[in-house]
């Protein structure tokens, strides 16, 4: 059992780092677009 759990906390933390990546390129994409905006 102690191996699934830690095969089970390693997944989640996988998921939880591509979750922030994916959070902060969302974050930095919609930072960009609001200076193009207001030149535009």
């Amino acid at each position: 059992m102690m191996g699934i759990e830690k095969v089970g906390a390693e997944i989640s933390l996988s998921v939880l780092a591509y979750n922030i990546k994916r959070i902060i390129n969302i974050v930095g994409l919609k930072r960009q677009e609001k200076p193009r905006l207001i030149q535009g």
